[in-house]
């Protein structure tokens, strides 16, 4: 391992840790946890869906909606079977997947610390070492939504990437690697135990940032119809529309209001939502991957001193 390398380690483990502190200890409930069994993972696999399954599509197809393709995209959707979409959805995921697990495999086996040797209290160690590296990853991911949406989608494809990894690694570290298809579909079926909440919240108010930004250059009225000739006009009616209660509640007439100063600061805000959510979600994924690969007590906080 080169020094560099040890270099940039040590530096986003002390950044983890640091966000870790901002993270509240107990994210999720015990009870959950306990009921979460590596062994009957392995021998039933459901193949649950997660909350990035549902995102991940939906933004890319906003994403392709604003470009020329798009509307080849939208007359394909329709003509495909929704059987034949989903696969390809899945085949999708399935990559993601093998990338995760090829990428943790190759930090692992350049750590230094990572060995068949390891005693209880260096494993974990060296998970919690894991956890923070990853912890950091996943939160600077958020910086990409200084891009719009382009950004969102990239942050969201990161992050699932560094959940899995993150999956990954701990399982190796307390020597229950996921190896393989199978390994894969057992990372994504710990995924779908983690109450990813947070990511809606996330996307909801990353869409309400983009309805202001959208503003910033038409009215109000050029802007409700653009959103009614969108097909999935549903989430950002219900934003305009709270909007337009509020500055009837404080007496302010938006149709005259100057929003051109949003395009400063809304990307701030966006890279400052995407960071804190990314820190939240992470933190859950760890708790989670702790619970099942880590020997009792089942559940084993990685942002204890």
């Amino acid at each position: 391992m080169s020094a560099s390398t040890s270099i940039s380690r040590r530096v986003f483990e002390a950044l983890g840790h640091k966000l870790a502190q901002l993270s509240a200890k107990d994210t999720i409930q015990t009870k959950p946890l306990a009921d979460i069994d590596f062994d009957s993972l392995q021998q039933a696999l459901s193949n649950d869906k997660n909350a990035f399954h549902e995102h991940i599509p939906k933004l890319s197809k906003k994403l392709l909606g604003k470009t020329p393709f798009g509307s080849y995209t939208k007359m394909a959707t329709s003509l495909i079977p929704k059987t034949s979409f989903d696969k390809a959805t899945d085949a999708v995921f399935s990559q993601v997947g093998k990338l995760s697990q090829n990428w943790a495999n190759f930090d692992l086996a350049r750590d230094a610390r990572f060995k068949d040797t390891l005693v209880a209290s260096e494993r974990r160690a060296l998970a919690r070492s894991i956890g923070d590296q990853n912890r950091a990853l996943a939160t600077l991911g958020g910086l990409s939504n200084l891009a719009g949406l382009p950004g969102i989608l990239v942050d969201t494809m990161w992050l699932l990437a560094v959940c899995l990894r993150t999956i990954f690694q701990i399982s190796a570290i307390y020597d229950r690697p996921l190896t393989g298809q199978q390994g894969i579909a057992i990372a994504y079926e710990i995924l779908a135990k983690v109450d990813l909440n947070k990511l809606q919240e996330k996307q909801t108010l990353l869409a309400g940032l983009g309805i202001f930004e959208a503003m910033t250059d038409q009215s109000i009225e050029e802007y409700r119809a653009a959103v009614l000739a969108e097909e999935d006009s549903q989430s950002a009616m219900g934003i305009l529309t709270k909007l337009e209660e509020l500055s009837t509640q404080f007496n302010i007439n938006i149709e005259q209001f100057n929003f051109g100063f949003l395009h400063k600061v809304i990307p701030l805000t966006a890279v400052g939502l995407g960071t804190a959510y990314n820190n939240i979600i992470i933190n859950e994924v760890i708790e989670i991957a702790m619970s099942v690969f880590a020997p009792a007590p089942k559940l084993t906080h990685m942002t204890e001193e």
